[in-house]
């Protein structure tokens, strides 16, 4: 093994770029072949200390593992990428907690569960408030969101895996009739009160060589259930029965793609493309096109700019066009996402966009900061562009008066298709200039407060308190914007 400390497993479309940058901090473990094939290093093969994988949303990666390997990735990252958005879970994954069923919403079929320091959705099951459960965290909480916990308690093992209330199974790969009956019948043998046993696909190899094998492992796993009971009989109320892994979310803002593009394309034995990192995270759908060029390229290296200009211009056609509607992906640093009104196009011009938005006027609501009420008729006029580090809300009244200006820091817009919807990062300070003209910044004690919880690093933090700053002195002077 290398003089690393700790050991990184790798999978997702980040991958190469992942692990030519970690190289030099982890050593990389269960690498993929492709990996292998594209870099000469001292790759090994040992359960790894951390694992990072996509998030659902592409423009995000899990990493989970051991803590104090959590935190050397975190220092190492802040390092390199200190614009990069970090979120840590709570709740943990996999975690088994005792729990207390608060409320049940019937109409979407599922209840909430408090487990002491958070609250999580119990999906597709009704319970009795008052009720206490165990349970086990299926998707991991991040900030405010909640985590996705479920009543299928399960202790994994290498050739078995306990199952909480529930019956004896078999894996369906295993076919073989006279190995399922054995199976089942050792399944009976060491049936355990509480705890059903499903035998894995690799159950079928280990029981031809040594069933002691088996039943050594139940065990093992036995020792772990009765742990568990053991706890979940102990806590009064709600808490932690059995930890799982920590996790971690990490947010690549566009602006990070550039230089993750740069690292990749240090890798000699590979092409890259421009954008190859925004392309990649835009759909499953567009990765073959993405491989096929680079493939191209890298056979043809005098087709770097010919090919570049085409994916762009290609990739330019799934723009919106006039009229058409654009959604809006309001992401918080803690990792919740807002989808605010959508709005008609307008135009897209060197890259600025302007959107219409019609104001949904609740009874006696204000627009955010300006304290001016929302009316009948008002609409929106949304400008933004793709390298610019703010977008301004103008609101106008059904007479076309301009109400006030809200001006939001963030980081800058990604445009994504299917369906057509921007994207970025709040960074929590704003400012508005009133329909009077005077201009103020708010909300920095929001900026501070997420920096507090290690949201953002302090390069973040100081460049948005600068984008601000700047963008007012502008304001007041009338330089030109956008």
């Amino acid at each position: 093994m290398s003089e690393s400390k700790f050991t990184v497993k790798i999978r997702g479309i980040y991958s190469t770029f992942l692990t030519k940058l970690l190289s030099n901090y982890f050593g990389i473990t269960k690498a993929t072949d492709i990996i292998k094939s594209r870099m000469d290093l001292p790759f090994h093969e040992v359960d790894p200390d951390i694992t990072i994988t996509n998030a659902r949303e592409l423009q995000k990666i899990h990493v989970s593992g051991k803590k104090e390997a959590i935190e050397e990735f975190i220092k190492v990252i802040r390092e390199e990428f200190p614009d990069t958005i970090i979120c840590s879970s709570q709740s943990g994954e996999n975690a088994i907690y005792k729990g207390i069923v608060v409320k049940n919403n019937y109409d979407k079929r599922f209840s909430i569960v408090n487990f002491g320091n958070f609250k999580a959705i119990l999906e597709n099951e009704l319970v009795r408030p008052g009720k206490e459960i165990l349970a086990r965290i299926e998707t991991p909480d991040f900030g405010r969101k909640k985590a996705i916990a479920t009543t299928n308690v399960t202790i994994p093992g290498l050739y078995a895996v306990l199952l909480f209330r529930n019956r004896n199974k078999i894996s369906q790969q295993i076919r073989n009739q006279q190995v399922r009956k054995n199976l089942y019948r050792l399944g009976s043998r060491l049936q355990m009160k509480e705890w059903g046993i499903l035998w894995r696909t690799s159950a079928e190899e280990i029981l031809e060589e040594d069933e002691n094998i088996l039943i050594e492992e139940v065990d093992r796993l036995q020792e772990k259930a009765n742990y568990i009971l053991k706890r979940y009989n102990e806590i009064p109320n709600f808490g932690l029965v059995f930890e799982g892994k920590n996790i971690i979310s990490v947010e690549f803002p566009s602006h990070c793609k550039p230089l993750m593009d740069e690292i990749r394309r240090s890798v000699a034995s590979i092409a890259t493309v421009n954008n190859h990192h925004y392309y990649k995270s835009l759909s499953r759908e567009f990765n073959f096109l993405v491989d096929f060029s680079e493939k191209l390229v890298y056979k043809n290296p005098d087709y770097f700019d010919p090919v570049n200009n085409e994916l762009n211009a290609f990739f330019r056609t799934f723009f919106p066009t006039k009229n058409q509607l654009v959604h809006i992906h309001h992401v918080k640093v803690d990792s919740r996402t807002f989808y605010l009104t959508p709005g008609n196009l307008i135009s897209i011009e060197d890259d600025l966009i302007k959107i219409k938005r019609k104001i949904i006027a609740k009874k006696r609501a204000n627009y955010n900061g300006l304290n001016i009420l929302k009316e009948v008729g008002d609409y929106a006029i949304l400008t933004c562009q793709f390298d610019k580090w703010y977008m301004r809300t103008e609101y106008f009244s059904s007479k076309n008066e301009l109400k006030g200006e809200y001006w939001n820091i963030n980081t800058p817009i990604e445009l994504y298709f299917d369906p057509h919807r921007i994207r970025y990062c709040d960074l929590e300070i704003d400012l508005i200039r009133r329909s009077s003209g005077e201009i103020e910044i708010i909300d920095q004690e929001k900026l501070e407060l997420v920096y507090e919880h290690n949201y953002i690093s302090q390069v973040l933090r100081d460049k948005a308190i600068k984008v601000v700053n700047e963008l007012k002195e502008k304001l007041m002077t009338g330089s030109q914007i956008f």
